[in-house]
């Protein structure tokens, strides 16, 4: 696996000195520091995932009454619409990378209420740490979210079939229950800022994963890898925009959606 970042970050290094712009040099000495840090600093996958494995061996039933609760139809919003949100958070390297690549948005969850009240997405395991992620459930009350007084972004509403939802729905279920099997692909990140891609089954991050779901649930075919799609990629979507501006000003509280993932949001967020 090292080898695979020193030839990236060979390729970086060599893409700072061919420019002549600095402000294209931010981003790819952002990505040489994150990957040496990563590949200095970060702990084996069974030392992160430690204390998850731990309350997973401590809570098999309530895990058990927990996967038929999120597959359970009656606990899901049948609206037949799923809602993509993207957002442009004032991070340094989300800054960074909306510079380098020309965008507006750097980060994609998937949402299948309207009231978003919970988000499906890669992303930071920690808000003030941006070397590890995971897979998570993201509010815009909570995590790094919160720490923002305003949030630019945009929220697309696609129709889908009844199956193609019920689909995506247990896909979506499956990374749910098996988070700890996942990781975030830090190296399919910065493949993605120079056009390579970087394909894992158990490594995504945010807009690698949200097309995952739709592609494999046969709603989207981009007609590109998975690897190579930017959160402005989904822009491309056929839905309609709901919602465009500051996401802390969207309301994203409902009483019939407020329970439905009360189990797994407090063992991921003590696992991961």
């Amino acid at each position: 696996m090292f080898h695979r970042y020193l030839t990236l970050i060979a390729c970086l290094c060599l893409s700072c000195q061919t420019s002549d712009n600095e402000e294209q040099l931010l981003l790819p000495l952002l990505i040489v520091l994150s990957l040496c840090a990563i590949m200095i600093v970060s702990v084996p996958d069974r030392q992160i995932s430690q204390q998850g494995r731990l309350l997973k061996r401590q809570s098999r039933e309530s895990l058990t009454a927990m996967k038929h609760k999120v597959e359970d139809t009656s606990y899901m919003n049948q609206t037949k619409s799923m809602y993509i949100v993207l957002s442009a958070s004032p991070t340094v390297l989300s800054r960074a990378i909306r510079r380098f690549m020309g965008d507006t948005y750097s980060h994609a969850a998937l949402s299948f209420d309207e009231n978003l009240t919970y988000m499906f997405s890669f992303g930071r395991r920690r808000a003030w740490n941006p070397f590890i992620g995971c897979f998570k459930l993201e509010n815009i009350g909570e995590g790094l979210y919160k720490r923002f007084r305003s949030l630019s972004g945009i929220i697309i509403e696609i129709k889908v079939t009844e199956e193609q939802y019920n689909l995506a729905r247990r896909l979506t279920s499956s990374f749910l229950l098996n988070a700890d099997t996942y990781r975030y692909n830090y190296l399919g990140l910065a493949g993605n800022l120079v056009g390579i891609d970087h394909y894992s089954n158990t490594r995504f991050f945010c807009s690698e994963f949200v097309y995952h779901i739709l592609h494999e649930s046969g709603i989207f075919d981009l007609g590109i890898p998975r690897g190579l799609v930017r959160p402005q990629t989904l822009l491309r979507l056929n839905g309609g925009v709901v919602y465009s501006g500051d996401l802390k000003q969207y309301h994203t509280v409902t009483s019939t959606m407020t329970h439905t993932f009360n189990t797994p949001r407090k063992y991921l967020s003590a696992s991961l």
